[in-house]
């Protein structure tokens, strides 16, 4: 930008604005003052060096507008930062700055030798003055107390906006600065109201922000996403030596916070706290420049182009930066820079080879990690930038499915013949206590209680492993539960009129089934009442059956009880695979039914006014396991009960798909919860046509029918894509550290239970549904693998868990993980950096990492042939892969242009065996494992196999012929003997 001599006046630019000519002559003579002094609101005083003002907005003085690169901006002279910040491209016109602030306001923490602290705040009126302004940026200048001089710069190129910060010491002795701050309070708070609010939901998903940040150095950076999942997104890079290194609960991003920083509550933050020494005037090194620079990307390719553009550094990881030891990672770093170093946290646990340049500028390493625990890898380039990677190392994944669920067993659940006997509750890693409704530990009651997801979620867990990997004792205490906790108690029986199969909600079935609301019940349950004005009897009390998420949680489980029963039916005691079966369909009955039928007055907890017609209008957990329980009802001759489920699920899909613009709502107006759901709703509509319909399901809520007279394939196709965008806008999916990537929350605190759940999602596009199915499938098992870094797991030599050592506490988790040193959390207050101390929701995302564990061998255009949770190989001509991903059921073989894909419904792939097959995919054996360890029936599932006739050979016998076309899925069921190896093989004739 071309500076004006402050004491004299550019005839051209008066040309340019004559309306202002006069003003500008009086602000000339007026910087002739250098002590001029303003006090800002109490905070610092400022001393101002006034240059010239040009060309302000004639509507309105005290505002500038800058337009170019897409950025259409509101500058504000009296504030001195942006006020407005906008992409002239956007069909919604949405705000990217929160109303009411600022970009551009800095903080500053800074001393003289011996002195104390002195700090700024520079983005209140008053504190600043324009030095230049015209239509391709604006520059401001401070002069601050102590002879710190900052000039901050606004300027717009033909891509970019660039942010400039100049500070100089104007003083005749060193100035270390401590702390430099940029406040980033972007517009993503959601809009609130109620879930019926078609206009707040509107609102959130149109004009509202997910924010994604990466703070690790040089390569940080900062991107918003709407929460709609499509362009534009905002993207924020360090340039030159600029570097992040901080993030505060203020959503502060820090250059430098020596000052700070260490004064924050005591966490784990892994980033140094830096600050800058300058020199006193005159001498080399008084002053120091940052920069950041602003450009809009379409789309997370956008993101990564800017990214390598910029001079950072652009990088790929598979399978995921959770990482068990028995894997390896690879990750690939596009760059610019011709000198890459990578430096081991820990040299002696830490294995890193060079496997070579895949495509111009694209760098391979493979790493591996002996150590439990955070593991850290700093990537040195460009001449000392660097970039922090942090990978999480855990013990293997069945080691961790097992420990998980023994642990839940043995030590999470009571036996003691109250009201409560048999629950899972929460364990306390802190005090090494298991929590329960008489010793809540400060928990909230409902988390304690069984009737919420926070309990119930241990069961699902349980189970879930169990269907894959059985043990006795894990099933009986299933069955315990079962018996003495839920049926008849927290589940009403299919005799109990009215609401059969009704799942009480919170706080717990006891003071449901026992007591009335506001009267015997603890203060703290009571002021509900008060607090909702809602009187007994309108879903609180004895009805407060309304919750359908604890429907879907019941129903998963009775299903995967079923499928014990069926596998193992020596291991079952309490009821058969047959009773396991209608009890998931009576409650699924009750999904459907019983919480429509309650009437909610007011505004209960959680709730909205009106008819809970959640089954119908929202994502639920688990909800997907529907679609295999009408499947099942079919496979038993249960076709009458099939058929019904399959009529109320439709009126389900058809909504998402044609009655509601934005269907990813769950318990709140944008929730992570939906995308298990709607994903599991758009591969139905897919694979299953449906027929046009006229009235299908009256709205009691809206008052209306909902018809479809046009339902075409295409219309489950696009919703396929765009629910797969809503999902990925709130993943994190480019930040190269655990905690972030794969994340289905990318706030304050991440790796929550939607990690995984809406993670099985991101990968189930990519195996089946996306033509270019390598990113999807990298950030999908990234996912699946993210969040057992909640779990506190280890050897004895490693103290039996990196969060929580000690041997109690082996096998235990955390609800979520908290990103910053020290934050809120709202279940348990204040946590320090890692995970939560007590485990909560978080087994609903470890259940649906055990349900789509999977190996996947893939072509991939940057890593070659790999194998995704396992271990990929060549012989004689042959590929193999041996699985490691703990289940060790299912197998998905990209290669070249084919997609096979097998799934095992019993038994299992033999540990550490290798599964052989070909290039052309028509060839494919494999080692069974009879976990049964009984004669039985077992089955399995391919599909994808190229065209021919194929035959099926099990233990060298031929079983059958049969022929296949690549959409064919063929299932194949064949007796099984008790010997605990088969050797099972598909090929081509």
């Amino acid at each position: 930008m071309q500076r004006t001599a402050p004491h004299k006046l550019s005839l051209a630019r008066q040309a340019l604005c004559p309306r202002i000519g006069h003003s500008l002559r009086r602000l000339a003579r007026a910087v002739r003052l250098p002590n001029r002094r303003c006090r800002s609101n109490g905070r610092a005083t400022v001393t101002v060096a006034l240059h010239i003002l040009l060309c302000v907005s004639p509507s309105h003085a005290a505002e500038s507008e800058l337009r170019g690169a897409g950025f259409a901006l509101v500058f504000d002279q009296e504030r001195g930062s942006v006020t407005s910040l906008k992409c002239d491209h956007d069909p919604h016109s949405a705000e990217f700055i929160k109303p009411g602030h600022l970009l551009g306001d800095v903080t500053l923490s800074y001393r003289r030798p011996g002195e104390p602290w002195r700090t700024a705040r520079l983005g209140d009126p008053g504190a600043h003055y324009i030095v230049e302004s015209d239509s391709n940026g604006v520059e401001v200048r401070y002069r601050l107390p102590g002879d710190l001089e900052l000039v901050k710069t606004f300027a717009l190129s033909a891509s970019r906006l660039a942010w400039i910060l100049k500070l100089r010491n104007l003083g005749e002795q060193t100035l270390e600065v401590g702390d430099l701050g940029l406040p980033l309070r972007m517009n993503t708070d959601y809009v609130g109201g109620d879930l019926q609010d078609e206009d707040a939901v509107r609102k959130t998903y149109e004009s509202r922000l997910n924010r994604h940040r990466l703070v690790a150095g040089h390569g940080s950076f900062v991107y918003w996403t709407k929460a709609i999942g499509f362009g534009p997104i905002l993207v924020m890079t360090p340039s030159g030596a600029t570097r992040l290194e901080y993030f505060d609960a203020g959503h502060t991003a820090f250059v430098h916070s020596a000052r700070s920083g260490p004064d924050a509550p005591q966490g784990t933050w892994r980033q140094p706290h830096t600050g800058v020494t300058l020199a006193p005037k005159g001498e080399p090194n008084d002053a120091a420049r940052y920069g950041f620079t602003f450009a809009w990307a379409n789309n997370l390719r956008d993101v990564r182009d800017i990214l390598y553009d910029d001079g950072l550094l652009d990088v790929y990881v598979v399978p995921g930066m959770t990482l068990p030891t028995d894997l390896t990672a690879r990750v690939a770093l596009r760059t610019r820079s011709r000198t890459l170093t990578l430096q081991p946290e820990h040299p002696e646990a830490t294995s890193i080879v060079y496997l070579g340049e895949a495509q111009p500028d694209v760098h391979v390493y493979e790493l591996g990690f002996s150590r439990l625990g955070e593991n850290a890898v700093r990537v040195d380039y460009d001449g000392g930038r660097s970039l922090k990677l942090e990978f999480f190392s855990t013990e293997s994944l069945e080691t961790l499915y097992r420990k998980r669920a023994r642990f839940i067993t043995q030590k999470q659940q009571h036996r003691n013949g109250k009201w409560y006997n048999g629950l899972f509750s929460l364990w306390d890693m802190r005090e090494k206590a298991l929590r329960g409704p008489e010793d809540t530990g400060g928990l909230q009651d409902y988390m304690v209680g069984g009737s919420d997801d926070p309990s119930n979620s241990k069961a699902v867990l349980v189970a879930e492993k169990n269907v894959v990997l059985p043990d006795a004792d894990e099933i009986a205490a299933l069955e315990y539960y079962l018996e003495h906790f839920v049926w008849g108690k927290l589940q009403r029986t299919n005799q109990e009129h009215p609401h059969p199969y009704g799942i009480y909600g919170s706080e717990n079935w006891y003071l449901n089934r026992t007591t009335a609301w506001g009267t015997t019940l603890p203060d703290r349950i009571r002021s509900y009442e008060k607090m909702f004005g809602v009187p007994q009897g309108t879903g609180l009390g004895a009805e407060r059956l309304w919750r359908s998420f604890d429907y879907t949680t019941f129903i998963m489980l009775y299903y995967d009880m079923y499928r014990i029963a069926d596998q193992y039916p020596n291991l079952v005691t309490y009821l058969d695979a047959q009773g396991y079966l209608e009890r998931a369909y009576g409650t699924a009955q009750a999904y459907f039914r019983v919480p429509y039928a309650i009437h909610l007055v007011g505004r209960p907890l959680w709730s909205h006014k009106g008819y809970s017609d959640w089954a119908y209008k929202l994502g639920n957990f688990h909800e997907r396991y529907l679609i295999d329980l009408i499947r099942t009802l079919r496979q038993e001759g249960m076709d009458q009960e099939a058929e019904w489920l399959r009529g109320e699920w439709e009126k389900k899909v058809k909504y998402f798909l044609y009655d509601e613009p934005f269907p990813f709502g769950s318990e709140f107006v944008f929730d992570r919860t939906a995308f298990e759901s709607t994903h599991a709703i758009a591969r139905y509509a897919i694979e299953n046509p449906m027929q046009p319909d006229r009235n299908l399901w009256f709205d009691r809520n809206r008052n209306r029918w909902y018809s479809h007279p046009d339902v075409r394939p295409e219309h489950a196709e696009l919703f396929m894509k765009r629910q797969i965008d809503a999902n990925i806008a709130m993943r994190g999916s480019l930040e190269a550290t655990y905690y972030y990537l794969g994340s289905a929350r990318v706030g304050a605190n991440t790796l929550d239970y939607m990690s995984q759940m809406a993670g099985w999602a991101v990968l189930d596009y990519g195996l089946h549904y996306s033509d270019d199915p390598a990113p999807y499938v990298r950030l999908g098992y990234a996912s699946l693998l993210s969040s057992w870094a909640l779990v506190n797991s280890g050897t004895a030599e490693s103290g039996y868990g990196y969060w929580y050592p000690g041997e109690e506490n082996d096998g235990a988790a955390g609800w979520c993980f908290q990103t910053l040193k020290n934050g809120e959390n709202w279940a348990t207050g204040t946590s320090a950096r890692g995970i939560w101390p007590y485990d909560g929701e978080i087994d609903h995302g470890l259940a649906s990492g055990i349900r789509a564990a999977a190996t996947v061998v893939m072509d991939d255009p940057l890593f070659g042939r790999i194998a995704i949770g396992g271990s990929y190989g060549s012989r004689d001509g042959w590929n193999t892969v041996v699985p490691q991903d703990g289940v060790r059921r299912r197998l998905h073989l990209l290669v070249g242009s084919e997609r096979v894909h097998l799934t095992l419904h019993t038994d299992g792939l033999q540990k550490s065996e290798e599964v052989l097959f070909n290039d052309d995919l028509t060839y494919l054996k494999f080692q069974l494992e009879n976990r049964s360890g009984v004669a039985h029936q077992g089955s399995f599932e391919v599909s994808g196999l190229p065209d021919g006739e194929y035959a099926f050979v099990l233990n060298g016998q031929h079983i059958r012929s049969f022929d296949s076309d690549r959409g064919q899925k063929i299932h194949h069921s064949f007796d099984v003997s008790g010997v605990r190896r088969h050797t099972a093989l598909v090929q081509r004739q």
